[in-house]
C-alpha cells in the first residue's frame, strides 16, 4: 500500500519537476533582445507586408544592391511583423518562449516520463542549459522545432499514412522559415538509406533487425521522402531556392572558411579558446554521455540513430551556431540506447529495497525543484546600471540598453542623415532595421549573401585599417558616412584613427555607443557646418554622483569613450573619462588598462607601469593587460621581466602577433637576431597592420650593421604591400652600405 502511495507520488513529482522546467525555459527566454539580426528581419518583413510582395534582390545595401538574395526566412519575417505590430517587443518575446516551450514539450514526449523521469528531467535541463545561449528571436528557433516534430513523428507515426501530408505541411512552412530546411528531408533520406544497409549489407551484432521497418512502414517513408523533398520547391524562388542550401554546403569547405574564423556563432568547439575551457560544457556532456550511451547498447545500435548522431556531432563541431541541434540528437539517441538499460550499480543497491529506492527518486526530484528556483532566483537578479534612467536595468524583458548603439541611431534620425555608409557588421541590421530606406549600409548580418571575397575585403579595412583598400570602396560604392559602433564590441583602433585624421572625413558624433563621421561632399555640406563635432566641444554628459548614490555599477560608458578617444589620440579627454570612470568604481581595472596606455605614448613608462600593473593584477588572465604591461617593463629595461610577459602571451596564443614581435625585439636586445628572424618566419599572414613592428625590427638589425637580416624583414614589407616605396628605399640602403 506504501509503495503504491510513493509511486503516485514519485510520478505526481516527477511530472511537476518537468513543469518546472518547462516553466524555467519560459523564464530565461524572456532574456532582454540583444540579437542584432531581428532588426533587419523586422525591417524586411515591414517591407513585404507593405508592398505585398517577397523581394528576390538586395534591397538594403550600397555594395550588393538588385544582387540576387536567396531570402529563405520571409515567412519568418512576415510573421514577427505580425506579432510585433499587434503587441511589440513584448510580443516578440513570448513568441520565442511559446516556440522554445512547444520544443522542449516535443522533447519530453520523445523522453520516457513514465519509467524514467529523472533521466529525462537530467538529460533535458542539460539540453536547456546549451540552448540558451541561443536564446535569440531568431528563424533558428523554428528550424529546431521543426527538426523535434520531424523526430517525434517519424518515431512514434511512421505507420500512418496521415503522417507524410503533416510532414509535407512543416516542411512548407520550414522552406520559407530557414535555410536549414533540408534536413528535413535530409533526416528521411538517412533513414531510408539506414534501412537499405539493414536490408542488404551484413551487420554486426543485432544491428540488422534492431528497429527495423516494416514493409508499410517502409512504404510510407518512401512517400514521406518524396513528397518532403518536393516540398521544398513551395518557395518564391523554386529550384534555385531548393539548391542554395547545398551550395552554402559546399562553400563551407572552401573559402567560407572565413566566416568560421572570424564570427563567433560559427567558431569550431574545437578551436582552443573552447575546448580546453569550461565554455559549452553541457554541450560537451551530452557528447560524452551521448557516445557512453552507444557503447552500453553496442549490441543494440539502431544504425539511423549512429548515422543521425554522428553527423549532427560533425556539423556541430564546425560551427557553435549547430551545437544545439546536436544536443536534440544526442538527447534522443541517448533514450533509444537506454531505453533496455539498467543502471547496475544502482539496481544491485535497491534489490529488493523498493521503498528506499521510491524515496530515493521523490529526494531528487525535490532537491532539482529546490535547486531550479534557487537558480532562477539569482539569475532573476542579473543587472546592469542604466545611467540615462539612475537605476539598475534586469537582463530580462525589454531591449538591452548597451549592446545597441541606440544613441547614435537617434542622432541620425533626428538630423534626417542620409547616404551611403560604412559600417561595422554588427551595426549592419540595426541600421537596416532603423534607418532604411534613408541610409544603405556596407554590409550586415548576411554572410552567405555579401559571399566570402566581400568579407574579406571588409576585413583588410576593418581589423587592419587598409586604408587604400576604404579609399577604394569608398570611390566605388559612392560612399558619404561612416558609422563604427562600440556599443557591442571594442572597434580596432587603427581604422578609427585613419578615417579621424583623413581631411575629406569629418566627426560629427562621439560617445560610448558610436562615431559617426560624414564625408566632405556638397551633400553634406549643410550637416556639416551644422554638426562638426571638435575636441573642445564634445558634450559628454557627466554622471551625477548624487543620483547614483552607493550603487555597485560597472562604468561602462566612460570606459567606452575612454577607448575611442585613446584611438584617435585625444589623450586629454580619455583621461576625463578614466578618472570619472574610476570615481563611478575605484575597484574597476579598465580604467587603470587605458590611462596605462596613455602614459606609454607620452612616455611616462613609470607611471604607466604603475596603472598597468593594477590593471594585470585585475585581470591577470588578459593577454592585451599582459602585452601592454610588457611594453612598460620593455621601455623601463626590464628586458627579462618583458620576456617573460610576451612568453606568457605566446604560450597561449601562437598567432598573438603583438607578441611575437615583442619577443623579437628582446631577442634583438640580447643580440639572438637568428632566433628573431627564425620566430618571425613562423608568422604567414603579415597585414598592413603589422608593418611599422616590421619597420621596427628591420631598422633595428640595421642599426647593427646586420643588413642581410635587416633587408630579410624589409622584403616581407614589401610582401604585404609591394608598392611600399620606403621598404624598397631600405632594401637599397642595405644592399649599397
Amino acid at each position: 500500500m506504501i509503495e503504491k502511495v510513493l509511486e503516485k507520488i514519485n510520478y505526481a513529482l516527477g511530472i511537476f519537476c518537468i513543469g518546472v522546467l518547462l516553466g524555467l525555459v519560459v523564464f530565461l527566454t524572456n532574456i532582454e533582445i540583444r540579437g542584432f539580426d531581428l532588426w533587419l528581419h523586422l525591417k524586411t518583413g515591414e517591407f513585404i507586408v507593405s508592398n505585398l510582395f517577397i523581394p528576390t534582390t538586395d534591397i538594403f545595401s550600397c555594395t550588393a544592391f538588385g544582387q540576387i538574395w536567396h531570402n529563405h526566412e520571409w515567412l519568418f519575417q512576415v510573421i514577427l511583423n505580425f506579432v510585433f505590430s499587434h503587441w511589440g517587443f513584448d510580443g516578440l518575446s513570448s513568441m520565442q518562449s511559446i516556440v522554445v516551450v512547444c520544443t522542449f514539450m516535443v522533447l519530453v514526449f520523445l523522453g520516457d516520463i513514465r519509467k524514467r523521469q529523472l533521466t529525462t528531467i537530467f538529460l533535458l535541463l542539460f539540453v536547456v542549459f546549451a540552448y540558451q545561449s541561443r536564446f535569440t528571436i531568431r528563424p533558428d528557433i523554428f528550424s529546431l522545432f521543426f527538426l523535434v516534430l520531424y523526430m517525434y513523428f517519424l518515431t512514434f507515426y511512421l505507420s500512418r499514412k496521415w503522417t507524410a501530408g503533416v510532414l509535407v505541411v512543416i516542411q512548407i512552412l520550414w522552406v520559407n522559415i530557414h535555410g536549414f530546411f533540408i534536413l528535413g528531408p535530409g533526416i528521411v533520406f538517412l533513414l531510408l538509406f539506414s534501412e537499405a544497409i539493414k536490408r542488404k549489407v551484413k551487420l554486426p551484432w543485432n544491428w540488422n533487425v534492431q528497429d527495423r521497418l516494416d514493409s508499410q512502414e517502409f512504404k510510407n517513408l518512401c512517400i514521406i521522402f518524396a513528397s518532403t523533398f518536393l516540398a521544398c520547391l513551395a518557395n518564391p524562388q523554386f529550384v534555385s531556392g531548393l539548391i542554395y542550401p547545398f551550395q552554402i554546403l559546399f562553400q563551407m569547405t572552401g573559402s567560407s572558411g572565413i566566416f568560421f574564423n572570424n564570427i563567433q556563432e560559427l567558431e569550431s568547439p574545437l578551436s582552443n579558446s573552447i575546448f580546453f575551457s569550461g565554455k559549452y560544457l553541457h554541450y560537451k556532456i551530452l557528447v560524452l554521455f551521448s557516445a557512453l550511451s552507444f557503447i552500453v547498447n553496442y549490441r543494440k545500435v539502431n544504425l539511423f540513430h549512429l548515422l543521425l548522431w554522428g553527423i549532427f556531432l560533425g556539423l556541430s563541431l564546425k560551427a557553435l551556431r549547430n551545437t544545439i541541434s546536436f544536443c536534440v540528437v544526442a538527447y534522443w539517441v541517448s533514450f533509444c540506447n537506454i531505453q533496455n538499460f539498467k543502471f547496475l550499480q544502482i539496481s544491485i543497491f535497491f534489490k529488493n529495497k523498493r521503498k528506499l529506492k521510491l524515496i530515493g527518486l521523490l529526494l531528487a526530484k525535490i532537491v532539482f525543484i529546490i535547486w531550479i528556483f534557487n537558480f532562477a532566483y539569482e539569475t532573476a537578479e542579473s543587472r546592469y546600471y542604466d545611467f540615462k534612467n539612475y537605476k539598475m536595468k534586469s537582463i530580462f524583458w525589454g531591449i538591452s540598453s548597451r549592446n545597441f548603439p541606440s544613441q547614435a541611431v537617434d542622432f541620425l534620425n533626428r538630423n534626417n542623415i542620409k547616404g551611403n555608409f560604412f559600417n561595422d557588421f554588427n551595426s549592419g541590421s540595426y541600421l537596416i532595421g532603423n534607418c532604411f530606406p534613408r541610409i544603405k549600409v556596407f554590409i550586415d548580418g548576411r554572410t552567405e549573401f555579401y559571399g566570402p571575397d566581400f568579407f574579406k575585403q571588409y576585413q583588410e579595412i576593418f581589423d587592419s585599417g587598409n586604408k587604400k583598400i576604404f579609399d577604394k570602396v569608398v570611390n566605388q560604392h559612392d560612399l558619404t558616412g561612416v558609422f563604427l559602433s562600440f556599443a557591442f564590441q571594442d572597434i580596432p583602433k587603427k581604422i578609427v584613427k585613419e578615417i579621424y585624421n583623413d581631411p575629406q572625413w569629418i566627426l560629427i558624433y562621439l560617445d560610448y555607443d558610436a562615431a559617426i563621421f560624414l564625408r566632405d561632399v556638397p551633400k553634406n555640406k549643410g550637416l556639416i557646418n551644422r554638426l562638426e563635432l571638435s575636441p573642445e566641444a564634445m558634450p559628454f554628459l557627466k554622471v551625477d554622483m548624487l543620483k547614483l548614490g552607493l550603487s555597485k555599477v560597472s562604468p561602462y560608458q566612460q570606459i567606452k569613450r575612454a577607448r575611442i578617444l585613446e584611438a584617435i589620440n585625444l589623450d586629454s579627454l580619455a583621461l576625463e573619462q578614466v578618472e570619472e570612470a574610476l570615481l563611478i568604481s575605484p575597484s574597476h581595472v579598465g580604467p587603470y588598462l587605458i590611462r596605462g596606455k596613455i602614459y606609454l605614448k607620452q612616455e611616462k613608462y613609470k607611471e604607466a607601469f604603475e596603472s598597468l600593473r593594477i590593471a594585470s593584477m585585475g585581470l591577470p588572465t588578459n593577454t592585451e593587460v599582459r602585452y601592454y604591461l610588457a611594453l612598460a617593463y620593455e621601455k623601463l629595461g626590464s628586458l627579462t621581466k618583458a620576456g617573460r610577459q610576451y612568453r606568457w602571451i605566446f604560450r597561449r596564443d601562437r598567432n598573438n602577433k603583438k607578441s611575437i614581435f615583442g619577443l623579437c625585439r628582446i631577442y634583438l636586445f640580447e643580440g639572438k637576431g637568428e632566433k628573431s628572424l627564425k620566430l618571425l618566419s613562423q608568422v604567414n599572414d603579415f597585414s598592413e597592420a603589422d608593418i611599422e613592428y616590421l619597420f621596427e625590427i628591420g631598422d633595428f638589425l640595421f642599426k647593427e650593421k646586420k643588413l642581410e637580416e635587416a633587408k630579410k624583414v624589409y622584403s616581407l614589407i614589401l610582401e604585404v604591400n609591394p608598392t611600399l616605396k620606403k621598404a624598397s628605399d631600405k632594401i637599397d640602403r642595405c644592399t649599397t652600405s
